[in-house]
């Protein structure tokens, strides 16, 4: 509680994260033994501070000092606002204070500082929405189910709170346990056996992942140098790839995880890339054709037919690949791409006959029609 204004400044002076201010009157406090206290604001307030407890800082304020200098009158309270970290005026809440609906307004209007990645609870589940949905730099600290979970405010938890501190500004942090949030596991391939306690990063930005070797403590010292290796470009990205074919000397380029972006991102290029699966039926059923289109393609060295595994590849999340095969177009009157991020052109209005694809490589082409050299369906014998 503040107790007067001036101590009010004093504290607030000293913030830098998002500050949430509840004002309430005397009679509003419940003690927290009473059995009307979870219903109660005063309750919800409390739970929804406890919930989001390293996100943002939560005071509250009785005192007629601090009320008069927000012009508040109190037969309008309780009533909760926002300082946000970048001190850019108040937000009030105009909903019911109850703990999901107050959690979401705070996660909706600011970004997440730190806090457990889980589904088991609405307001994990928020939090774990709005940490996956920032565009800023990702930690994660994953640990083993129930790894040492006797008092998470010291310890590991503690400790990345610290450094989540210091590195504010650059990027935002969580910790998780084991598989508690479907996919993330996958998404770094992380062996849950073997490779925990771990921190992994993502980067939005350009899609690149990174990881720790299993860590022997969770000190301070050793989650800061992992973020600063990451930030400064001394920890290597992390790509699941298969291995780079000895022999790639066919009609369709095997691109794989290792090198994909390097093929797609080549200047004088226009590159066309199938991402398919092994399981695929369609994907099967086209193979001869895209086969024979890059035959058909064979003799001009600006253009690329190629294809990747996207299952057992890593691929940019950024081509929104969302089904079996796609199609994607990387043409060379786009490159150099901002920030070497690949942005593909979709395969639009077009099937998947020879005919079809390869008269989309030569409209979309980068390069003079009369000049290209593509075969006819005639001239390869079909």
């Amino acid at each position: 509680l503040f107790q007067s204004l001036n101590e009010m400044k004093k504290l607030l002076k000293l913030q830098l994260k998002t500050v949430i201010i509840g004002f309430f009157n005397d009679y509003d406090i419940i003690d927290e033994d009473s059995e009307a206290y979870s219903i109660t604001a005063w309750g919800q307030f409390h739970s929804t501070a406890d919930s989001l407890r390293g996100h943002a800082v939560f005071y509250a304020a009785t005192s007629d000092d601090v009320i008069d200098s927000f012009k508040l009158s109190r037969s309008e309270l309780p009533l909760v606002y926002m300082i946000a970290e970048d001190g850019d005026g108040l937000i009030q809440y105009t909903g019911e204070i109850l703990e999901y609906n107050l959690s979401e307004w705070i996660l909706r209007h600011t970004s997440p500082a730190m806090g457990e990645l889980t589904v088991a609870s609405a307001t994990g589940e928020l939090f774990t929405t709005q940490f996956f949905s920032s565009k800023k730099i990702k930690f994660i600290l994953i640990l083993p189910k129930n790894y040492n979970k006797i008092d998470e405010t010291t310890s590991y938890i503690q400790n990345l709170l610290v450094v989540s501190e210091t590195f504010h500004n650059n990027a935002i942090f969580s910790y998780m346990y084991s598989n508690e949030v479907p996919d993330v596991l996958d998404f770094f391939s992380i062996d849950n056996v073997n490779d925990l306690p771990v921190i992994v990063c993502h980067n939005p930005t350009n899609d690149y992942k990174y990881k720790s070797k299993k860590l022997v403590s969770i000190s301070i010292d050793v989650i800061q140098d992992f973020v600063i290796g990451v930030l400064e470009g001394y920890i290597s990205k992390i790509i699941k790839s298969q291995p780079i074919p000895k022999s790639n000397n066919g009609f369709v380029k095997q691109l794989v995880g290792y090198t994909v972006i390097d093929v797609v991102n080549q200047v004088d290029k226009d590159v066309l890339v199938e991402v398919y699966a092994p399981w695929c039926a369609h994907c099967k059923k086209i193979r001869s054709t895209y086969d024979m289109l890059g035959r058909a393609a064979s003799a001009e060295s600006r253009i690329i037919i190629s294809k990747i595994d996207g299952v057992n590849n890593d691929i940019p999340a950024s081509w929104n690949v969302k089904g079996y095969p796609t199609l994607l177009w990387f043409a060379a009157k786009d490159k150099p791409y901002r920030n070497n991020v690949s942005i593909p052109r979709s395969y639009w209005d077009a099937g998947f006959s020879l005919y079809e694809m390869a008269s989309f490589i030569q409209r979309e082409s980068s390069f003079d029609i009369q000049t290209l050299r593509i075969a006819t369906q005639e001239q390869l014998g079909q």
